[in-house]
Parts: C-alpha cells; sequence; structure tokens
C-alpha cells in the first residue's frame, strides 16, 4: 500500500470544525467551480443542477445517518425535502447512463470522506490528548 499524502486540510494546532453541510455545499462548489450563490439559485441550466443535485445526493449519504432532515439538508441550496427526494433519483440515473460523471462523482465522494475522516480523526486525537 502507498504511503498517503499529507492532507491539506491538517494545520497543526488548529483544531478542525465538524463538517457540516454547509461546509460540503462549499466543497462542491469548488469541485465544480462556481459560486455558492449559484448553487443556491432557481437557475435550471445544467451547469448549476448538477453541482446542486449533486450536493443533495452526497449530503444524504454523509448526513442522514446524523439524523438531519432532509428539509434542512435542502435548504442549504433553497430547496426543501422534495429537491432532495428529485436529486437522488436524477444522480442514480445520471450515474447508471453517464460513466464520466460517475467518475467525477465518485472522487468528489472520496474526497469528502477523505476529509471527513480526517476531522474526526483530529477530534480523537485531541480527546486522548486531553484526557
Amino acid at each position: 500500500m502507498a504511503s498517503k499524502i499529507p492532507s491539506p486540510y491538517l494545520i497543526p494546532g488548529i483544531k478542525l470544525e465538524k463538517y457540516r453541510p454547509e461546509t460540503l455545499c462549499l466543497d462542491v462548489c469548488a469541485f465544480f467551480g462556481i459560486t455558492e450563490e449559484r448553487i443556491k439559485s432557481k437557475n435550471r441550466k445544467r451547469e448549476f443542477v448538477e453541482p446542486r443535485h449533486t450536493y443533495l445526493s452526497l449530503a444524504h449519504f454523509f448526513f442522514v445517518k446524523d439524523k438531519i432532515s432532509y428539509n434542512t439538508l435542502a435548504a442549504v441550496v433553497n430547496g426543501d425535502h422534495s429537491s432532495l427526494i428529485h436529486a437522488l433519483r436524477t444522480i442514480s440515473d445520471l450515474c447508471e447512463t453517464n460513466k464520466a460523471f460517475h467518475e467525477k462523482y465518485l472522487q468528489l465522494k472520496e474526497r469528502i470522506k477523505d476529509k471527513i475522516e480526517l476531522i474526526e480523526s483530529q477530534d480523537k486525537r485531541i480527546s486522548s490528548d486531553a484526557a
């Protein structure tokens, strides 16, 4: 197994905040190269809908286990629970039919997973140091 590259998220002495839906939204915006205002807009152009649906799908994946409601997750991008349900179907269909998008989606999902694991490991290390 190859050695891991040092994470750009880890800064010695600085505690990272718990990963939140708002942070996920910013990470998705950065990945797709759009602004937060664009992902939150009601614009139906594909270049804005795809990141919005990707955020909703990833928010469902990462935060439903924390018992965060669909409405709360969707409100980050000015949506409601039905927006999230529609996004789940759309992303699922898109991943089945568009291999390039599926690869991009998996790449982003893995980056986010790594970032969350890093934050959680830092939290554990800080709490064990305090004990």
